[in-house]
């Protein structure tokens, strides 16, 4: 079985999912609470960076994906699911290596570093066990160790993207 994380990408296009900034009642969403999709271990936290603003970063590891999402997504063993939380609306609160519980809450809907408040949610399958103190682009402002965990993230190939709304489909939950 050959594993699809050994690709690399380019820096194009939009990695992830946005979800609007109004509800399906017409409502604007700025400050409604956003929860763990699964399990894990918070390993990334921005603090206002470009372009993802406040975020946060949740690895769940092989061994607590049930099987059908392992299976479904190709993951193997040593490698992990990480979900990136964007645009939060303020500072996360949670430190690198905080548990993190399903359907937790894991910040607001904002819009940091955007102009309209909605969610950028992206999907991503990786070794397991890295952690990403920050990472920013696209601003003189940003550090070169930055920019280096920004790139790592979204071209290495080491991080490989995957549609998130495969975890949203009733393929995964009948």
């Amino acid at each position: 079985k050959q594993h699809h994380a050994i690709k690399q990408f380019i820096d194009s296009g939009h990695h992830g999912m946005d979800f609007g900034y109004y509800d399906y009642q017409g409502e604007y969403i700025l400050a409604h609470p956003l929860n763990a999709v699964f399990s894990g271990t918070i390993v990334g936290i921005l603090i206002d960076r470009p372009p993802l603003g406040h975020a946060v970063m949740v690895e769940t590891p092989y061994e607590t994906l049930p099987a059908e999402y392992r299976d479904a997504l190709d993951i193997l063993p040593g490698y992990s699911l990480y979900i990136l939380y964007a645009h939060l609306n303020e500072e996360p609160t949670f430190q690198i290596g905080d548990p993190i519980s399903w359907q937790q809450k894991v910040g607001t809907v904002g819009k940091s570093q955007t102009a309209e408040a909605h969610l950028h949610l992206e999907t991503r399958i990786g070794l397991s066990g890295f952690t990403f103190d920050s990472m920013a682009y696209y601003d003189t402002a940003t550090t070169e160790d930055e920019r280096a965990m920004y790139m790592r993230w979204r071209t290495s190939g080491d991080f490989h993207p995957f549609d998130p709304m495969i975890l949203f489909t009733n393929l995964y939950h009948n």
